[in-house]
């Protein structure tokens, strides 16, 4: 008779295609350095600000995909 035979989920790898998206969000434009002294200080700040949009560029994306619209 055709009794299903359980198998594990990762026994056989099934190839599928997937459809990819390239996503760019504004330019940031690096701060002006007055000293050398403030270096670590404008990177580090640089490095939030870069997170942050990189986080909200995601969140827009994901969201956009099951359809809400958060522009």
């Amino acid at each position: 008779m055709g009794v299903p035979i359980p198998l594990p989920a990762r026994l056989l790898p099934i190839p599928h295609f997937v459809h990819m998206k390239y996503v760019i969000g504004e330019a940031i434009p690096p701060p002006v350095q007055a000293d050398q002294a403030s270096n670590d200080v404008v990177v580090k700040r640089l490095r939030r600000e870069v997170e942050g949009e990189l986080h909200e560029l995601f969140e827009r994306e994901l969201a956009g995909r099951v359809g809400i619209d958060i522009s």
